[in-house]
């Protein structure tokens, strides 16, 4: 009798994907039997990764932070004239701009009117300068950051660029 047609549950067999237990001891064995070739992977890849990181340039990173205040004025022509304040707008939405203008190559042209002589013949346009700069709004701080290869180069674009 077939035992797939069989009601008794003795000659039932339960599938292979029933099973409670998991059997470490197989896993143990394919670790032990190949312990070598793990750490030697192990180890090259190491070493690949410490070759790596020590070829590539140092690079540096400076960021200039300024918080973002509100002032608050009005001034008062006509009671139909009305001036709107910094509360009737978006301060997200003035933040974001201000983060805007960090990319922005008007501001890029004026630092490096401010620190031309200080970069290398190659760096002294505004398409490099650009790539090197990021501007991030967090809440009422404005952060610009800097990165090159350059320690001090990056401290001085990171406080003239905020200036």
């Amino acid at each position: 009798m077939n035992q797939a047609l069989s009601r008794d549950p003795d000659q039932l067999q339960q599938p292979v994907w029933m099973e409670d237990e998991i059997d470490l001891r197989e896993y143990i064995a394919v670790l032990i039997r190949y312990w070598r070739v793990i750490t030697v992977v192990t180890v090259l890849s190491a070493i690949v990764a410490f070759a790596v990181s020590s070829i590539l340039p140092k690079t540096y990173e400076a960021t200039a932070s300024a918080v973002v205040l509100r002032s608050v004025t009005q001034v008062s022509f006509d009671p139909k004239i009305q001036t709107t304040t910094e509360d009737q707008l978006s301060p997200k939405g003035y933040q974001d701009t201000l983060v805007a203008l960090i990319a922005s190559p008007d501001v890029a042209a004026s630092v490096l009117k401010s620190v031309g002589q200080s970069l290398p013949d190659e760096q002294q346009n505004v398409v490099s300068l650009l790539q090197k700069v990021e501007g991030k709004n967090t809440g009422d701080i404005i952060s610009v950051t800097i990165t090159d290869h350059d320690p001090a180069l990056v401290a001085k674009l990171a406080n003239v660029w905020m200036d």
